[in-house]
């Protein structure tokens, strides 16, 4: 008995590329992940501007009252800007859910932010301003960065409820 030829089949290229790119490219994480990954970004970004920062005004006479004038800054921009970021960026996540892109922790738009702050700096430094101002510049967002990032840990560690108490939108 001869047995009928068997069926194969094969996917053609277009079926192929039909699938979604970003669904094939795209890596996931959970929130506990990209809560780390905001802190950490953040943490980072305050170290080395603290460091660079404060490397500029160490050599200056009067550099304690630099350095204060720095942490009191960012301290106000933290306290009146950058906890209500921090704050969106968490709710964001929590929105998101737990199998979101990893990358997708900051918008595309905070992504651009990130990107313009980066660029922003490396064209201060080209200038002629005044290491010791720019010290000061750099210490104020450090210690900014430092602080706000506090809600990423908190979240981490005791629950989405602290969001509640948290200042910035809801």
């Amino acid at each position: 008995m001869i047995e009928p030829p068997m069926e194969q089949t094969v996917e053609s290229p277009s079926a192929l590329a039909c699938e979604e790119p970003a669904a094939v490219l795209t890596v996931s994480a959970g929130e506990r992940v990209q809560l780390t990954l905001a802190g950490g970004l953040w943490a980072a970004a305050a170290l080395v501007l603290a460091w660079r920062g404060t490397g500029w005004l160490i050599d200056v006479n009067w550099w304690p009252a630099l350095v204060f004038g720095g942490l009191l800054a960012g301290c106000l921009k933290a306290r009146f800007l950058l906890d209500g970021v921090a704050k969106s960026v968490a709710l964001r996540i929590r929105a998101r859910g737990p199998q979101a892109a990893i990358a997708g922790f900051l918008s595309v738009r905070s992504w651009s932010v990130v990107v313009l702050m980066i660029a922003g700096g490396h064209a201060l430094r080209l200038t002629a301003t005044p290491r010791p101002l720019l010290g000061v510049v750099y210490v104020a967002i450090a210690t900014a960065l430092a602080i706000a990032s506090r809600l990423y840990w908190r979240v981490l560690s005791a629950g989405w409820g602290v969001l509640a108490q948290a200042p910035g939108r809801q």
